[in-house]
């Protein structure tokens, strides 16, 4: 989400957490559905009784558990929709209108059979017939309420991609751009949880582009009297799961001769070195995405060689070539910046990853819960809201 505008794909994952089903829905649900299926299954059993012996009391008392079923199957949908919260009942209103259709058309049809099993003389044919249109109003019935569940997460794995967004951010005065999309998916509940897993993939193309530049700017040193450096080239790239960062710097020692206050700079001594930094990602005990920077290989012999491999110089560098790459990392786990308001706080990251494909990606692995709290939490919100808006017309 860039300058607070929210992406359509984004909007339907707000949606799914607004009529988000808690523990005890997605039991009522079940309950729901089982008995939807036992309604049919009895209906089947009422066929079968039918074909056997059709004018005997068994086709009545088969009849008379059918009815059982069917009004015990559209009673448990008449309180499951009844118990939404303000914020289910507007996000689920046209699915709800479809099962209250398919309900009405159950009465019809079931009313249809009774007429026709409770007449004396009875005529199978007819009796059949009816049970078959029952049979089909039962089967759009169940096939509604499945839909209902898989609109408030419950029967089905769900997935909202997450647009790309660019985020700009400032290494060194150079504007790097820092593209991070993803998916969500809806992967299961427990207990009063509501679990989805995240995917988040931040394009580092730009900075891999221009880290030499970066680098230049940042590690140039240049004081009158002592160690210079600066940078001839570097790269960037992907070694899953780490990023490897090639800098190869020009190196000059200068010393001040003379009085006091007449000194004068003379170079001493100078020389070529190339290090290999390798920046390995890896999660704090807060969860927070950390850079395990390790100088991997130093290419350079005599006094550069020296300096690069002393434990002073060689740590200052290694971490000012750290840094540029968490800057970057530390904008992709930005979740103000990319997720919904309600997964920021409920998101935990599991395994990051960098890896090379047409540039440079940081890969995040994650898994958002919401609790049933919350989303209670949310359908107060939702409720306020309406209410300020005050009645529909």
């Amino acid at each position: 989400m860039e300058g607070g505008i929210e992406t359509d794909d984004l909007k339907d994952f707000n949606h799914a957490l607004a009529v988000q089903a808690t523990s005890e829905q997605v039991n009522a649900y079940n309950s729901m559905v089982k008995s939807s299926e036992t309604a049919s299954q009895d209906l089947q059993a009422f066929v079968e009784q039918l074909q056997k012996n059709p004018n005997t009391a068994d086709v009545s008392r088969a009849g008379h558990s059918l009815d059982q079923a069917v009004e015990e199957a559209r009673t448990d949908t008449k309180q499951f929709i009844e118990a939404f919260s303000k914020t289910q009942q507007s996000g689920l209103r046209e699915i709800t209108l479809r099962v209250t259709k398919a309900d009405s058309e159950v009465v019809q049809q079931a009313n249809r059979l009774d007429q026709k099993t409770v007449e004396v003389n009875r005529e199978v044919g007819e009796i059949s017939s009816c049970a078959k249109g029952l049979e089909q109003a039962l089967a759009n019935f169940h096939e509604q309420q499945l839909n209902l569940g898989k609109e408030m997460g419950i029967s089905e794995d769900v997935s909202f991609n997450l647009s790309p967004t660019s985020r700009s951010i400032t290494v060194e005065n150079d504007p790097i751009s820092v593209i991070v999309s993803g998916v969500i998916t809806k992967s299961a509940s427990e207990g009063d949880q509501s679990v989805f897993k995240l995917q988040l993939t931040t394009d580092l193309a730009d900075l891999q582009q221009n880290i030499a530049e970066i680098l230049r700017s940042r590690m140039y040193r240049q004081p009158r009297c002592g160690v210079r450096h600066l940078v001839r080239w570097a790269t960037l790239t992907g070694s899953a799961p780490a990023s490897i960062v090639v800098t190869q710097l020009h190196f000059e020692r200068w010393g001040c001769f003379g009085l006091q206050g007449e000194e004068t700079p003379s170079e001493l001594a100078e020389g070529d070195g190339t290090l290999t930094v390798k920046l390995t990602p890896r999660l704090a005990q807060n969860g927070a995405v950390q850079l395990m920077p390790e100088v991997s290989r130093i290419d350079a012999d005599g006094w550069a060689g020296e300096l690069l491999r002393s434990q002073e110089q060689g740590t200052k560098l290694r971490d000012e070539i750290a840094q540029p790459v968490l800057a970057a990392v530390r904008a992709a786990t930005d979740f103000k910046a990319t997720l919904p308001e309600l997964a920021q706080d409920s998101t935990t990251i599991n395994k990051t990853e960098f890896y090379e494909a047409g540039g440079l990606h940081l890969v995040l692995d994650g898994t958002i819960r919401i609790s049933d709290q919350q989303l209670k939490t949310l359908g107060d919100r939702s409720k306020v809201h309406l209410s300020a808006q005050g009645p529909s017309q």
